[in-house]
């Protein structure tokens, strides 16, 4: 591979791509048992904003290897600009483009979307101007992850009504704790980034990694807690366990649990174990697809809906497969 496209897909940090795409599907599958959605389909109001999602990620990856120039001139000077392999104004262009492109993609799709891609992009420059000076920065990379459940759930119901249902749940126990079913994934995505985030600010000086493993720990298992949620609660509420059944949740919980304990506990430098959790990004979503596509499945009686609860699964081997391409930080 020709060594400017090499650059170019790794500043793109092309690997962890399939796993914005499986995020804004998470939040659009939350609106189908929560908000009484149609099931997603495959046309404008579904593809334009993942499409969206993708060119902001990848704007701010070159936004923010444009920004950091000096650091990676000491730090990482096999990237391209440091390198020499492209000049630093052609990076701050490509992110111009990208960001445009996705705001006007988002803007045709619905208000909703639009304000959502909106604020995740204040989340991506301010992370960009303060992730390498202040350690709680770290939540600003998770919530714009986060935030990217909320641009898919944007798309499939108009944002005053999900204000409007969430708001009316408080009126009794249950519909708090539905409520607290459909918040809780974003709290398990963003605790997961963050601790992402937290190995990754040692990258650069491996010895001190000790004192926080322990932290960066916690917070990438919170997702076991967050996004097994759903299937827990509907037991606790008994609002007919048996379409979800004990198996599904298994399914999704047991990749995660085993990915993300052999990538914290392997002993490799921290580079790799950062690059192995982004993999397993789609991982925390499989926790909750599985139940998901399960209880649909059983409930619409379409066999395709269950299979699709295998899509984060192919999105792991696929993001394995391009970081062969391209690191995937």
């Amino acid at each position: 591979m020709p060594a400017r496209l090499r650059a170019l897909l790794a500043t793109a940090r092309i690997a962890n791509v399939p796993s914005v795409i499986v995020n804004v599907l998470t939040g659009m599958l939350l609106t189908v048992l929560f908000f009484d959605s149609n099931s997603p389909q495959w046309n404008q109001q579904t593809i334009m904003p993942i499409i969206a999602a993708c060119c902001l990620y990848v704007a701010g990856n070159f936004l923010n290897d444009w920004f950091d120039v000096a650091w990676d001139q000491e730090h990482r000077p096999e990237r391209a600009i440091p390198s020499g392999l492209f000049p630093r104004p052609l990076y701050l262009g490509i992110a111009m483009v990208l960001i445009l492109a996705g705001a006007t993609m988002s803007w045709q799709v619905s208000k909703t979307v639009f304000f959502t891609y909106t604020i995740i992009l204040g989340l991506v420059v301010a992370y960009t101007l303060l992730h390498k000076r202040h350690a709680f920065s770290i939540w600003i990379m998770g919530a714009c992850r986060a935030g990217l459940y909320v641009l898919g759930l944007g798309a499939m119901c108009s944002g005053f009504r999900v204000l409007r249902v969430l708001l009316d749940s408080w009126q009794d126990w249950q519909g708090v704790a539905i409520a607290a079913m459909v918040l809780f994934p974003l709290l398990g995505m963003l605790t997961y980034i963050a601790g992402i985030s937290l190995l990754a600010r040692f990258e650069s000086r491996p010895a001190d990694v000790g004192s926080m493993k322990w932290f960066a720990s916690l917070l990438l298992l919170f997702p076991l807690l967050t996004h097994s949620a759903m299937w827990v609660g509907f037991h606790y509420l008994s609002l007919d366990f048996n379409i979800y059944g004990t198996w599904p949740g298994v399914c999704g919980i047991l990749p995660f649990l085993a990915w993300t304990l052999y990538a914290i506990c392997a002993k490799t430098h921290v580079g790799q174990k950062v690059a192995r959790l982004l993999a397993g990004i789609v991982l925390v979503d499989s926790v909750f697809w599985c139940p998901m596509g399960w209880a649909i499945y059983v409930i619409s009686g379409y066999e395709y809906l269950f299979w699709l609860s295998l899509t984060p699964l192919l999105a792991f081997v696929l993001a394995l497969l391009l970081q062969k391409i391209a690191p995937a930080t």
